[in-house]
């Protein structure tokens, strides 16, 4: 978030620390539901032969005591909420990165027969969970409706027959089997709808948060730019007063990293930048070639270690346009800000009240039910009314996505 206004002494801003860690820490607390244990998967098969031997890694207390020897083993994910914050494996654009976002989802079985209908990648299934991570997969729902991206070998048939048998290992896909298999890069979201791969494991309406995401770099960035960056720290030679550079400037000029603006910038580069704020949070001197907040939704170096993977991103991704739009609802739909989440997706149990505090939790230029900032220092760049009005709008929208009344 950016940080602007006049010096604040750093025994309040650690006070305002402890304030938001107690607050994230209730709304854990406060908001996790039990969900059922019996619901609906897509189901993910593997490419690796030894995650088929339906003993690797599964412990008796895992099972729930059952025995797995005659099942063999996929990974599935939870159309419901159990894995809303797990990227969808089928956003992958290699096999690496295939096989790594299915390994962390559940570990299905699905008990082995000579009549049995098999799973298939893509394939809606019942399953019913039996114990820690462990589901097993009882009838099928669907077909699957989509096809993985890069080409494959074998498949769920192949190690159906043979648990042990090679059907396809991640080391033996030639670089000529993914040549020109990979997504294009994502185009700029400078049109009125967020780019179809932005953010693949939320079903949110996606004119509505155009317009959310719109109205966040309205109060945080320097004429909505995704090359925004700032810079702060205490001058000590003027008695400990508060500085902030900013770009881009008013003449035009932007934060170059290596001779690239913020958005043609690697996310690693970026946190390098940023490292200096991870030991010190404001220092006394001018940081000569350091960054605080940068781009379009002004994340900070904290935010960006702590959320990064959960996006579904990787140090070497550029942090281009549609990647930070896909951070930014990351910090809205993921683990950050449950109150906020929970609202727009429908949650009868959540107040637009709850909500709109978790909101100016996360910038500071949102307002707070009361119409102040939420950091007593700054002052809230949006009017109170349009940020309230604003979150019913898209909480209904994405109800209406997802056909909730």
């Amino acid at each position: 978030m950016a940080f602007r206004g006049k010096y604040v002494p750093r025994s309040i801003e650690n006070i305002f620390d402890r304030i938001e860690a107690r607050n994230e820490r209730i709304d854990k607390e406060s908001f996790s539901t039990e969900l059922s244990t019996t619901f609906e998967v897509i189901v993910y098969d593997s490419s690796n032969p030894e995650k088929r031997n339906s003993s690797v890694n599964i412990s008796e207390e895992d099972s729930g005591g059952l025995d797995l020897s005659e099942y063999v083993q996929y990974s599935a994910r939870s159309v419901d909420n159990h894995d809303l914050l797990k990227p969808d494996p089928m956003s992958a654009k290699s096999v690496e990165e295939y096989e790594r976002l299915r390994n962390i989802h559940y570990q299905a079985f699905f008990k082995k027969a000579s009549d049995a209908q098999l799973p298939q990648t893509g394939d809606t299934w019942s399953a019913t969970v039996v114990g820690k991570n462990v589901i097993i997969l009882t009838s099928k729902v669907s077909d699957s409706d989509f096809v993985l991206s890069f080409s494959r070998r074998g498949g769920s048939k192949d190690s159906f027959n043979s648990s042990n048998s090679a059907t396809q290992t991640n080391n033996s896909y030639s670089a000529e089997q993914l040549k020109g298999t990979a997504p294009e890069p994502n185009p700029r979201s400078k049109n009125s709808l967020i780019v179809s791969d932005t953010f693949p494991f939320f079903n949110i309406d996606p004119t509505t948060n155009r317009q959310l995401l719109d109205f966040i770099a309205r109060g945080e960035a320097i004429k909505g730019s995704y090359n925004s960056a700032n810079r702060i720290w205490y001058r000590t030679s003027s008695g400990g007063s508060f500085k902030l550079n900013t770009w881009p400037k008013t003449d035009g000029t932007e934060f170059l990293i290596d001779g690239k603006k913020i958005n043609e910038s690697t996310i690693a580069r970026i946190m390098d930048l940023q490292s200096p704020y991870g030991q010190v949070r404001y220092p006394t001197t001018q940081p000569p070639a350091a960054l605080f907040a940068v781009g379009r939704y002004q994340v900070i170096p904290v935010t960006m270690k702590d959320y990064l993977l959960e996006a579904g991103l990787k140090k070497e991704d550029i942090y281009s346009d549609a990647n930070q739009d896909r951070f930014a609802l990351n910090l809205i739909y993921g683990s950050k800000r449950p109150a906020l989440r929970k609202y727009l997706l429908g949650d009868p149990n959540v107040t637009l009240d709850r909500a709109q505090t978790n909101f100016a939790q996360e910038w500071s230029s949102v307002p707070t039910p009361d119409g102040t900032s939420y950091y007593g220092n700054e002052k809230a760049g949006h009017g109170n009314s349009e940020t309230r009005k604003l979150l019913e709008n898209i909480r209904k929208a994405n109800m209406a996505k997802m056909g909730v009344n």
